[in-house]
């Protein structure tokens, strides 16, 4: 690789999706062109979850032979989860590994093979798991997480593959229900191809509206806090519930918090109401939560350590 070529890892199932995105890639597809910079080196990653036994194997070197056909490089682990492992561990795991492929090659970021489907089936499983507002929009592309399949609907993609005498594998798990988002898909299948785009356009606009929303939010922080992570008690307590939540939200992801679920944002506000001064709230391995009288302050699990002994 040349220095300062344009770098993209580029995740690989072996299903018709990412078959399909890594043949427009490698072919400079026009209709992706504008999300990928010309003259970018692409490497493939797989990873093989372990949760299929002989069929994760089998897929693992179908996209080992898929790479070298195109002549590219090809990065894969093998977690051996198991049949029994949740969806959201296998997706943990697989995205912890991309990111540090990420690190390795110094990449520009990651290549991803969600079609508009996605976007419906992930707005509706995180409808259900209350998720919030940003549950209807969290499936888009980011400065490291590129999607430039987002504009396809899954029935185009297989249309294309067959276009192109394309080879993919069947994940045979996927008619199964015992996953949510097959028992999604399976709803959502019965939409009409119009329904469907119907559906999506709606979420585009939530999108947009998040998209003020943040940055409003965002505003009000930088004005409230002046770039210290210290909340008032008396300015939060007359806030709407659900703003203070939203404002929490903002401020863990602003202090590097990435494990945001509603639980945590929840007992945070709740504790910053109404929590005696000196409570202690755990906000991840790195930081807790320390309530004063007048406010909570973020801080390292290390400076507590410090301020501790020095107390002794």
């Amino acid at each position: 690789m040349q220095q300062n070529q344009p770098t993209y890892i580029v995740a690989v199932s072996g299903g018709v999706d990412s078959s399909v995105l890594l043949h427009q890639l490698v072919n400079h597809d026009q209709a992706i062109a504008k999300d990928i910079p010309t003259g970018s080196v692409f490497i493939v990653a797989h990873v093989n979850h372990g949760m299929r036994g002989a069929s994760s194997n089998s897929d693992q070197e179908f996209v080992r032979s898929l790479a070298s056909t195109y002549g590219l490089v090809f990065e894969t682990c093998d977690l051996d989860l198991g049949s029994d492992a949740s969806e959201e561990r296998a997706r943990t795991e697989r995205y912890a590994f991309l990111d540090s492929l990420v690190v390795k090659y110094n990449a520009n970021g990651i290549i991803l093979a969600h079609h508009s489907d996605d976007i419906i089936e992930t707005a509706v499983i995180n409808f259900i798991r209350g998720t919030g507002r940003r549950g209807l929009s969290s499936l888009g592309s980011t400065k490291m997480r590129t999607r430039p399949l987002l504009h396809m609907a899954k029935a185009d993609i297989i249309d294309y593959a067959k276009a192109h005498n394309l080879t993919w594998v069947e994940d045979e798990t996927n008619d199964s229900h015992k996953y949510l988002r097959n028992r999604v898909r399976s709803k959502i299948n019965e939409f009409s191809p119009d329904q469907k785009q119907e559906f999506a356009t709606h979420l585009q606009k939530i999108r947009h509206t998040n998209t003020v929303l943040d940055i409003e939010i965002a505003k009000m922080l930088q004005y409230k806090l002046k770039g210290k992570f210290i909340i008032s008690r008396s300015w939060f307590v007359k806030l709407p519930h659900d703003l203070c939540c939203e404002i929490m939200h903002a401020v863990l992801g602003k202090i590097g918090v990435r494990e945001l679920d509603r639980q945590l944002v929840e007992r945070l506000v709740v504790a910053l109401k109404v929590a005696r001064p000196g409570t202690k709230v755990d906000v991840d391995k790195n930081i807790i939560a320390l309530i004063t009288k007048r406010s909570m302050r973020f801080i390292s699990r290390e400076t507590q350590k410090t301020h501790n002994l020095e107390a002794n």
